[in-house]
C-alpha cells in the first residue's frame, strides 16, 4: 500500500511539472497568497491548448491570438458586432478532461478584459454538457484592464470527461472582449468552500469612484429638485413683525416615496403578526422614522388574492386601512402577470377558451378594484407586470376574438382599471432594463415597443416601473443614467424604482456602497418619484438578503446607508430665531413638517412643503422670548446640548416646588417629574432634535426651547 501511495504521488508530481508557466504561476499565487496547495487541473495545464481546442458559436468569429506582457501567452478575442436577442446566443466553451465527483470543491479561474474603449459584459458558466444545469453562472462587467477572476464552487453532481463544460456567453451587448488563463482546479474534499479564495471584482462598477463626475451633478439636481423654500413670518395682533421668536421646523415624512415590499399578514393584527416587523416598518432608525410607501409582495397578485395567501382578502383590506392611518401610501402589485405559471390555474388550463379567459380577467378586475377599503385607497397599481418575458397570455390571445397580437389586452386592462377606480396612478412594471443591465438590444427595444403600443391605444398609463434586482455585479451608475434618460426623453412619464435589492454574493461592503450610489443617483433624477426595496428583513425576503435587517434584526451596512441618506442627509430638522422682520427662511426637503412657534401658548402646525415652496404666517399674541426666559426665569446650559449620556443643568430663579416637563417636537411628553431648588441635573435625550422645557408653578407656566444635537 505504501509503495502504491508513493507511485501515485510521483505520477501527480510529474503531471504538475508538465504544466506551463502560467499554470505554475497560478499555483504559486494560491500558495503564497492564500496558503492553498495541491489540486488537480480539470482542463489541460497548457493554456495555449485550451484556447486552441475550445468551441465557439454565434455570428461573430472567435480568434486565438498571442497575448503579451501577461503570465499567459495566448488569449481568445471576439468582436461582437451582431445585436443578439439573448446573451447566450453567442458563446465559447470547452469540456473537462478530468472527471469531477459530486461534492468536489473547485476553483474556476480566468482573466478577462474589454479590448475596446467601452465596458464589456460576459457571463461565465460551468454547466452540464447535456442538460445545461449550471454549477456556476455569473454575469459581470469587464473593464479595459486585464483582471483575474476566481470563483469557488462545490459540484452538485459527478461528471465524466466532457460531461461538464466551462466557458462564456458573449452576446449581451455589442463589444470587443478578450479572455485567457481559463481552467478549473479540483481540490476534492481537501478544502471547504470557506477555505478557498474568491476574486470577483464587483467593487468597481461604473461610477463607483469617490470622484466620479456623476456625483457633483447629482447633488446639484437633488438641491434643485427635492428641496423647496420655506418662509415663516410671525406677527403680533397688530400685524407687526415679532423678532426673536423660536421656531422649530422638523420633517415628519418625505414627499418622495421611500418604501418596501411587505407581507400583509405580519402587521395590523393579522394572523401572522410579528411585533418587531410592525415596529420596524414604522421606525427604522430608532428615532421614529419609517417607510412612507409599501407594496404587498404577493398578497394582491391574482392567484394570491383568490387563494387567500398569505392571508384573507379582508385581512389585506385591514392592512391597507392600518397603513392609511399611519400615513403610509400603498401600491397595488399586480393586476395581471400574464405568464404560464403566474396566472390562476383555471385560467392556464382554459387558455384556449378566449371568452373564458376574458371573463375571468374582467371578473378579477371588478372584484379586487371594487373591494371595500381597497377601492380609492391605493396610490398606484402595477397594472401589468413583466410582459416582455411572460408572453403566455399574449400568444394565446393572438389571432382570436379580434386580437391581432394579443397585446391589445393590456391597453384594455388599463382602461378598465381606470374606469373601476379612478384614484390610483397606473404603471407598467418590468425587470428587463436595470435588473438585467440592459440599456440597448432587442429585449430592451421590446419593452419600449410594448409601452408605445399602450400609449398609442390612448390607455391611461401614468408611469413606468423599473425593477432593480441587482446581482453580484451592480449595474453601472452610468448605465442607470442612460436607461432613465432614454425612457424619460421618449415618454415623459414618471419613473419609480419598484423592486430594489442586491444579491447576497455581492458582499456587505459592495451592498452598502451601491445602496448609497444607486439611491443617490435615482433620487437626483427628474423622472423618478420613488424608490421601493423588495422587502426589508431577511426573515421575509425572497432571497434571504433584504437591504435593511438580517434575520436577527441587526441593521446591515446597506440599511445604515439608507438611513444615513434618507433620514439624515436628506432630512430637514432645525431650530431658528425670527429676524427683525419676524421671519425665518430656509430650504427644506419636500415633505410633511411640524412647525412649532415659541409663543406663550406654543403654536404647533403640520404643513406640506411641496411644489415651489411655502410662505406661512403665524400670529403670536404674547411672546416669551428666549432671551427673556434665559435671563429672568429659567435657562439651561449647555444649549444646544449633546444627545445621549451627557448632562445639562437647568437653572431657575424660583425655588418653589414645580413640575418639570420635557416635550419633543411632535408634542410627545418625554419626561415629567416634580422638582424643587434652583438647579436640576438633566440627562440629555438619546434622540437629537428640538425639545421644549416647561416649568409649571402655581403662578403659571414658563417655557424654554432646548436643542439637542
Amino acid at each position: 500500500m505504501k509503495c502504491k501511495a508513493i507511485f501515485l504521488l510521483l505520477i501527480s508530481t510529474l503531471a504538475l511539472k508538465a504544466q506551463d508557466a502560467y499554470h505554475q504561476s497560478l499555483l504559486d499565487q494560491l500558495q503564497n497568497d492564500y496558503y492553498i496547495t495541491g489540486g488537480t487541473w480539470t482542463l489541460s495545464p497548457d493554456a495555449e491548448a485550451i484556447m486552441t481546442n475550445a468551441w465557439s458559436y454565434g455570428d461573430d468569429p472567435f480568434q486565438v491570438i498571442p497575448a503579451s506582457n501577461q503570465t499567459f501567452t495566448t488569449k481568445t478575442s471576439v468582436n461582437i458586432t451582431t445585436e443578439y436577442e439573448n446573451h447566450w446566443n453567442a458563446g465559447w466553451g470547452i469540456g473537462i478532461e478530468n472527471a469531477i465527483n459530486e461534492n468536489d470543491v473547485c476553483l474556476m479561474v480566468f482573466w478577462a478584459r474589454a479590448a475596446s474603449g467601452n465596458e464589456g459584459r460576459l457571463s461565465a458558466f460551468v454547466e452540464n454538457s447535456i442538460t445545461y444545469y449550471k454549477e456556476v453562472y455569473t454575469t459581470f462587467p469587464v473593464g479595459n484592464e486585464w483582471r483575474q477572476y476566481i470563483y469557488a464552487f462545490e459540484s452538485g453532481n459527478s461528471y465524466d470527461v466532457d460531461g461538464l463544460q466551462m466557458g462564456f456567453h458573449t452576446g449581451a451587448i455589442q463589444q470587443h472582449v478578450e479572455y485567457a488563463g481559463v481552467n478549473i482546479l479540483n481540490y476534492g474534499n481537501s478544502y471547504s468552500l470557506d477555505d478557498l479564495p474568491e476574486i470577483i471584482n464587483n467593487d468597481t462598477y461604473g461610477g463607483h469612484e469617490a470622484d466620479a463626475p456623476w456625483r457633483a451633478a447629482a447633488e446639484t439636481r437633488i438641491e434643485n429638485l427635492r428641496k423647496a423654500p420655506l418662509e415663516i413670518t410671525v406677527q403680533n395682533a397688530a400685524g407687526n413683525p415679532m423678532p426673536n421668536v423660536g421656531v422649530g421646523i422638523e420633517m415628519l415624512q418625505h414627499e418622495y416615496a421611500f418604501g418596501t415590499a411587505v407581507v400583509s399578514c405580519m402587521f395590523a393584527q393579522n394572523d401572522c403578526q410579528n411585533q418587531i416587523y410592525e415596529d420596524k416598518l414604522l421606525d427604522l432608525d430608532g428615532e421614529g422614522h419609517g417607510f412612507n410607501w409599501v407594496v404587498f409582495e404577493n398578497g394582491m397578485k391574482w392567484p394570491a388574492w383568490e387563494g387567500g395567501w398569505p392571508n384573507s382578502q379582508f385581512e389585506k383590506a385591514d392592512a391597507v386601512e392600518w397603513l392609511g392611518e399611519k400615513n403610509i401610501q400603498v401600491r397595488g402589485h399586480t393586476l395581471l402577470w400574464p405568464g404560464r405559471w403566474t396566472l390562476p390555474n383555471d385560467v392556464r388550463l382554459n387558455i384556449a377558451n378566449t371568452n373564458y379567459v376574458l371573463d375571468r380577467i374582467d371578473g378579477h378586475l371588478e372584484e379586487i378594484l371594487e373591494y371595500p377599503s381597497i377601492n380609492g385607497a391605493l396610490a398606484e397599481w402595477d397594472v401589468v407586470n413583466e410582459i416582455t418575458q411572460e408572453r403566455f397570455l399574449e400568444d394565446s390571445l393572438a389571432g382570436n376574438n379580434g386580437y391581432v397580437t394579443g397585446r391589445e389586452i393590456y391597453a384594455e386592462i388599463f382602461e378598465k382599471t381606470k374606469a373601476l377606480d379612478a384614484v390610483p396612478k397606473l404603471y407598467i412594471n418590468d425587470y428587463m432594463t436595470i435588473s438585467s443591465q440592459r440599456s440597448r438590444g432587442p429585449v430592451y427595444d421590446r419593452y419600449q415597443q410594448f409601452i408605445q403600443e399602450i400609449i398609442d391605444a390612448d390607455a391611461p398609463l401614468d408611469g413606468i416601473g423599473f425593477q432593480a434586482h441587482i446581482g453580484t455585479y451592480p449595474t453601472s451608475i452610468y448605465q442607470v443614467e442612460t436607461i432613465l434618460d432614454d425612457f424619460y426623453a421618449k415618454y415623459n412619464l414618471t419613473h419609480k424604482i419598484t423592486e430594489f435589492d442586491i444579491d447576497g454574493t455581492a458582499g456587505d461592503e459592495v451592498e452598502a456602497a451601491y445602496m448609497r450610489d444607486f439611491l443617490t443617483y435615482v433620487f437626483s433624477h427628474p423622472s423618478t418619484d420613488g424608490f421601493l426595496m423588495w422587502g426589508f428583513w431577511d426573515g421575509e425576503h425572497w432571497k434571504d438578503n433584504a437591504p435593511m435587517f438580517d434575520l436577527d434584526w441587526n441593521l446591515k451596512p446597506s440599511g445604515q446607508a439608507f438611513i444615513d441618506l434618507v433620514f439624515k442627509k436628506w432630512w430637514t430638522k432645525t431650530f431658528k430665531i425670527t429676524d427683525t422682520n419676524g421671519q425665518v427662511n430656509l430650504s427644506g426637503f419636500k415633505g410633511r413638517y411640524v412647525i412649532q412657534i415659541n409663543c406663550d401658548q406654543i403654536i404647533r402646525d403640520t404643513i406640506e412643503l411641496t411644489g415651489a415652496g411655502n410662505s406661512l404666517n403665524y400670529p403670536c399674541e404674547e411672546l416669551v422670548s428666549i432671551e427673556e426666559l434665559e435671563s429672568t426665569v429659567i435657562k439651561i446650559f449647555p444649549n444646544p446640548s449633546s444627545s445621549g449620556n451627557s448632562n445639562s443643568i437647568l437653572e431657575r430663579v424660583s425655588t418653589k416646588p414645580a413640575v418639570l416637563r420635557i416635550i419633543n417636537a411632535r408634542s410627545q411628553l418625554v419626561l415629567e417629574k416634580k422638582i424643587s431648588g434652583k438647579q436640576i441635573l438633566l440627562n440629555s435625550p438619546e434622540n437629537s432634535g428640538m425639545y421644549f422645557i416647561e416649568i409649571q408653578e402655581v403662578s403659571g407656566i414658563t417655557r424654554l426651547p432646548w436643542i439637542v444635537n
